[in-house]
């Protein structure tokens, strides 16, 4: 899932290479990502073009 691949890659990455690591579309991991951040899961900020997706400190392992 979507917050196991941040987790593998130092709780932080780009949402393009997440959805490149993903079988799920481009729109569902924009979907998931959104309802994440509501629930304060996870942060995003942009980084040039892409949005780079963290997860909230309490959140990681």
């Amino acid at each position: 899932d979507v917050l196991d691949t941040v987790r593998e890659n130092d709780n932080s990455m780009l949402q393009k290479d997440i959805v490149d690591e993903s079988e799920y579309s481009k729109a569902k991991i924009s979907s998931v990502i959104s309802e994440l951040e509501e629930k304060g899961i996870v942060k995003k900020s942009k980084e040039g073009r892409s949005n780079k997706i963290s997860i909230s400190r309490k959140y990681r392992y």
